[in-house]
């Protein structure tokens, strides 16, 4: 009863912060007096009403989407792995561990010009999304490791517990709230990172290269439109990878509950 009631509290709070914030971008744009530079809310949403019926508009959005996944599947996959596989192999450690510092401190406009030399610029986004999303996902599942219960460690080492048994049973619980934080943070991330890169290398059909349009046409009601529907579907991916993460547990907790009624 009571989380129901935080919830709802929540969700009122949500309401109200958004409603204060377009209300305050609606004086904004009632001060500044120029649609073209800076819509108000209604006039970008009849843009997106306009846009979303349109079948270009969406075939921008499914190019820049699409790649930006990629890039940031491979950096998921690829950094969740390496981070587990350092647990056995030390070397992966003495080896990433910088690399994903340097690369954490790099930044993105330099990315993004080093892939445009080295890669098409239909490929740019996927590259930098990939670049910006696995040395978080890495980093943060390997402190995730480092902060495993030793004296579980100690005891499994004691009954000479094999490895995959240690990662089913002792680092796969601890490391899943590590895991959903950093998939979370890293998918915002890449769909950031891939967007720039697309405006900077402006790929045809992409949604980078819609918003360069934009901006070169004064149209900011456009440009934001395709903001808009980019935090969406970003915004979508991270609430679908936290149902995904906790959806082990709850069959768990729902396997432990039958078994205890029976």
């Amino acid at each position: 009863m009571k989380n129901k009631i935080n919830k709802r509290k929540k969700a009122i709070y949500t309401t109200l912060a958004v409603v204060f914030w377009l209300v305050l971008w609606q004086i904004a744009a009632m001060i500044y007096g120029m649609d073209f530079i800076l819509p108000s809310p209604l006039k970008t949403f009849t843009v997106l009403l306009e846009n979303i019926v349109r079948s270009e508009f969406w075939k921008s959005v499914l190019f820049s989407v699409t790649r930006i996944l990629w890039g940031f599947l491979l950096s998921a996959t690829l950094g969740v792995l390496l981070a587990l596989v350092s647990i056995k192999l030390k070397i992966i450690r003495i080896l990433f561990d910088p690399f994903c510092s340097v690369m954490r401190a790099v930044p993105v406009a330099s990315f993004i010009i080093f892939v445009l030399i080295l890669f098409s610029s239909e490929k740019v986004s996927t590259v930098v999304a990939f670049l910006m999303g696995f040395p978080l996902v890495y980093s943060t599942v390997s402190g995730g490791i480092d902060s495993a219960p030793e004296k579980l460690l100690e005891a499994s080492d004691l009954f000479d517990l094999g490895f995959f048994a240690k990662l089913k049973y002792i680092y796969f619980p601890h490391l899943l709230p590590h895991i959903t934080s950093a998939l979370a943070v890293s998918v915002g991330l890449c769909f950031k990172s891939g967007i720039a890169a697309e405006v900077i290398g402006y790929p045809v059909g992409s949604v980078g290269a819609q918003m360069y349009i934009a901006k070169l046409g004064m149209n900011m009601p456009t440009l934001l439109s395709y903001t808009v529907v980019v935090v969406l579907i970003s915004a979508l991916c991270e609430k679908l990878i936290a149902f995904l993460c906790r959806l082990p547990i709850k069959l768990r907790e729902g396997i432990i509950k039958k078994q205890n009624e029976k």
